[in-house]
């Protein structure tokens, strides 16, 4: 209405609630080692942006032990991601102590993993390994629920943690 050198007066014409419609979309859990924190913090923004809900940061044995995430310093990211994407509700977040703690909350997760089955559109609890993959005793864990990605190379977790989720929940139509 008024601009002035220090000061600006608005005045509200309209009202739209424009929200971004979140009910029909598919709810993915990510499974994740425990890797570098500043890897996570680069990765999760877009994890975000694709629609994963939830994510259990799991000490398995090729994790990264010394590395704790800073969760205060994760929804702060997630909240700016929100703010930029128009996600409407937060990603969860949790740390569990190992994978055997993993398995026995989620039944049903598979695990990604090098397999011929990359079959994964009825996936909602996913696992990603930490760099260095999975050891013998953890695959043997998951052995009837192993999927892969179509990619003859070999992706860091991160990279990982991205194409599945899109591959997951980007392949429905909205």
């Amino acid at each position: 209405m008024e601009v002035k050198k220090k000061e600006a007066r608005l005045s509200l014409t309209t009202k739209v609630q424009d929200e971004v419609s979140e009910a029909s979309a598919k709810f993915l859990h990510i499974g994740w080692c425990m890797i570098d924190p500043k890897e996570i913090e680069k990765s999760l923004s877009f994890l975000n942006e694709i629609g994963v809900g939830k994510i259990s940061f799991i000490y398995c044995q090729k994790s990264q032990k010394n590395f704790t995430p800073n969760l205060e310093r994760l929804q702060k990211i997630l909240v700016n991601s929100c703010e930029q994407c128009g996600r409407t509700t937060l990603m969860q977040l949790e740390v569990l102590s190992n994978l055997q703690e993993f398995k026995e909350r989620y039944e049903g997760a598979r695990m990604l993993h090098f397999c011929d089955n990359t079959d994964v559109r009825d996936v909602s609890t996913l696992l990603i390994g930490a760099e260095g993959g999975w050891s013998e005793e953890e695959v043997r864990l998951y052995q009837d629920g192993l999927v892969g990605v179509a990619t003859p190379h070999i992706l860091r977790s991160t990279t990982a943690s991205i194409v599945a989720s899109a591959q997951i929940l980007l392949s429905q139509k909205y």
